[in-house]
């Protein structure tokens, strides 16, 4: 049997049940008592059964009937939920952000953004989706997610990359290893261990295609390891090293559970982004809270000269350019030429 029942038919015969009566549904559904009468019995027609039995003045509904009023009820109750969720999408008064981290499965940071924007937006929700962390920007174009925080921009016009903070990559060691008091490692030293690297392969590594081949060190004993709390546990055990950027291991620094390390003396950084899709305007709640995750964010303590030398390259004009005012989203750019596609 094709499909012949909408919402108008289901509104009309929820209606007669519920005031027992053709002429009180039609003064309900503001139309002639003629319109309701005409539509039933065509509804009748075409399910090929009786649907309300006239007892006196009262329209009641039979079997078949009270199995279309349930029916009715249940449907009607959704479709009314569904249009009042949209109205408040529309509004900007309650929905929810889908996002997921680009190599990047710890979220400790997320309770504190949470508590931030609870005050004012009190109904949104977070979806975090870690099932994306190796490719972000395929569930973002595919609009699996709704943003995509990234350890890289592209020169994708389909994207909108927003800066947020920089982030150094650290050693990792267990506190007890003979380097732990060490301020920084060498490239050399870092492979002469067992190493955990978050990544598919060499070839995706950013440490190895942006520190350890430019060094021209080899790696001998490494092990990819695509989970953050695995490498934790690796190296808390003694087990090996690791490398991995500071933001996301910063509550096990700060408890003693692992030592940090700099790698080289002048350290590796990298900047974090956040990716949106251009062509959809970002929400007031997505812009709220990329400006927590930047006030949030790391601290990179990057060596006064570099950092200068880093601003210097982004913004020629920074000298001149006014300070951003209080609340404003963090800057969005076009996208630009790719600096890495790697993973940690």
């Amino acid at each position: 049997m094709s499909q012949f029942l909408d919402s108008r038919h289901l509104r009309l015969v929820a209606e007669v049940a519920r005031t027992e009566s053709v002429t009180r549904a039609a003064d309900r559904l503001n139309v002639t008592q003629s319109a309701v009468s005409h539509q039933l019995r065509e509804i009748e027609h075409r399910l090929g059964t009786v649907l309300f039995i006239r007892s006196g003045r009262r329209m009641l509904p039979s079997p078949a009937g009270r199995l279309l009023v349930d029916a009715a009820s249940r449907v009607l109750a959704t479709i009314g939920e569904v249009e009042h969720r949209v109205s408040q999408l529309a509004r900007n008064v309650a929905g929810e952000l889908r996002l997921s981290a680009h190599c990047h499965t710890g979220y400790h940071w997320l309770p504190a953004i949470v508590k931030g924007l609870r005050p004012q937006y009190p109904t949104f929700e977070i979806c975090i989706s870690p099932e994306f962390t190796m490719d972000p920007i395929a569930a973002l174009l595919d609009a699996r997610i709704d943003l995509a925080l990234m350890n890289n921009d592209s020169d994708d016009r389909r994207l909108r990359y927003y800066e947020l903070f920089d982030d150094e990559h650290v050693a990792i060691v267990d506190p007890s290893h003979a380097w732990a008091a060490r301020a920084w490692l060498t490239p050399e030293e870092l492979v002469s261990e067992q190493l955990y690297l978050y990544s598919r392969s060499i070839e995706h590594s950013f440490i190895v295609q942006k520190v350890l081949r430019p060094a021209g060190v080899s790696l001998e004993r490494v092990t990819y390891l695509q989970l953050t709390e695995g490498i934790l546990e690796m190296v808390k055990a003694g087990m090996g090293v690791s490398v991995l950027p500071r933001w996301s291991i910063v509550n096990a620094i700060a408890a003693g559970e692992i030592t940090a390390l700099r790698i080289t003396r002048g350290g590796v950084f990298r900047k974090w982004f956040a990716a949106t899709l251009r062509d959809v305007p970002p929400t007031p709640f997505m812009e709220a809270f990329m400006r927590l995750l930047v006030l949030q964010g790391p601290a990179a303590k990057i060596p006064a000269r570099r950092a200068a030398v880093s601003r210097a390259a982004r913004q020629p004009d920074a000298a001149a350019a006014p300070a951003a005012p209080a609340g404003t989203p963090p800057r969005s750019r076009p996208s630009r030429s790719v600096r890495s596609r790697h993973s940690s």
